[in-house]
């Protein structure tokens, strides 16, 4: 069996990993659910690059079964689930994300995860206005408080 036990191995490779029942403790799924989206998870994962994260062209690919073409709504879905704006979507953001969409998660989570995601969006602007002002690309003087 080695040196490491499967559960180390299995977390080492899939960042975010985290035991079943933890991860069902902080969201509405029980712990078959959660070993379910575990399955899920690996799958799309390793659709590109085996290295346990969902990349956005894996996410892409999953999601809308093409990955030359970019999109969109795959790019703002992805930015839903990459909670730690990595890039990249470990298995810890995708519980956490998917969460939102299970029919007892409650309303406040539903909710607290709304205004990060809103805050995140709102901090975007502002830091892309700034870069956009710097480069002269906005000149309007209306904007010069963004």
């Amino acid at each position: 069996m080695g040196c490491f036990s499967s559960k180390v191995a299995r977390g080492h490779q899939f960042p975010g990993y985290e035991d079943p029942i933890f991860l069902a403790s902080r969201t509405a799924f029980t712990v078959s659910e959660v070993q379910a989206l575990f399955e899920m998870f690996k799958t799309i994962s390793s659709t590109v690059i085996d290295d346990g994260l969902i990349s956005k062209e894996e996410f892409q690919l999953a999601l809308f079964e093409n990955r030359k073409k970019e999109d969109l709504l795959a790019n703002r879905i992805f930015d839903l689930f990459d909670l730690k704006q990595r890039g990249v979507v470990d298995f810890e953001d995708f519980v956490m994300a998917m969460n939102v969409f299970h029919p007892n998660a409650s309303q406040e989570d539903k909710l607290t995860y709304r205004r990060m995601k809103l805050h995140f969006v709102l901090l975007q602007f502002h830091l892309s206005c700034m870069i956009w002002m710097a480069q002269g690309i906005l000149n309007d003087k209306r904007l010069n408080k963004c």
